[in-house]
């Protein structure tokens, strides 16, 4: 109750409450009821993307003005080519010492003292040069809680970060769908959504299959994905 129809986009849980992203600002839940919260003015604008917690600070990811964040008193923001490979985030998650942030042009990964290193397609184009995405967009970004590894989903590839060492699953692997959207990991599952082709399950570590419509996925256009703590996969 609270949130009405407004589009919901991300979800975090910082200092004991759920906290919402909306197009229309952050919701927090009390007593059962979803309610707007003053943010302290949040620079980021209303319309957030992405919500992660990362060294006990609420990071809001906007969907054009930028990467913020809130340690509970006062608000930093992050823009512009000097920061971000663009002001478009998408996807955000916190792992160990880094938060991994996935942008319309490329990926950020800020580091606990708030400096900030960029990963973009035109990296890969250097010769020897492997750590970054394959393709201009990265959609997605999310932790294997047990492995530590990084998983993202660009539009067409998955790249895996592990030890700081980047690998890239691609079209023998099984990526054949241009419209990657969204990642998930847990213990060594993978599943990367898709715009065309419903879900890509990872097996045996090593080549993605599609489940579709025709195996009980309600949609082949897969919005978002999550495991729980169980394991079970939720699609959206």
């Amino acid at each position: 109750r609270g949130l009405g129809q407004r589009h919901v986009r991300a979800v975090a849980r910082w200092r004991g409450r759920p906290v919402v992203a909306t197009s229309d600002g952050a919701f927090a839940l009390r007593d059962g009821v979803f309610e707007p919260v003053d943010l302290g003015g949040n620079p980021c604008g209303d319309r957030i993307a992405s919500l992660e917690v990362f060294g006990d600070a609420l990071w809001a990811g906007s969907f054009d003005r930028g990467l913020c964040r809130f340690d509970g008193t006062s608000w930093a923001r992050w823009s512009g080519q000097g920061h971000l490979p663009s002001d478009m985030v998408h996807d955000m998650t916190a792992a160990s010492d880094r938060l991994w942030v996935a942008t319309h042009r490329g990926v950020a990964v800020v580091s606990e003292d708030g400096s900030i290193e960029q990963s973009t397609v035109e990296d890969c184009r250097l010769p020897g040069r492997r750590d970054c995405p394959w393709h201009a967009t990265v959609n997605g970004v999310t932790t294997d809680a047990k492995t530590g590894a990084v998983w993202m989903a660009d539009v067409g590839s998955v790249p895996r970060i592990g030890e700081r060492r980047w690998r890239h699953f691609y079209r023998q692997a099984g990526i054949r769908s241009p419209r990657l959207t969204r990642i998930a990991a847990w213990f060594g599952h993978v599943a990367v959504g898709t715009g065309d082709s419903g879900v890509l399950l990872l097996e045996k570590g090593r080549t993605f299959v599609p489940v579709d419509d025709q195996q009980g996925v309600a949609d082949n256009w897969v919005m978002d994905l999550a495991y729980d703590d169980r394991g079970r996969l939720w699609v959206g």
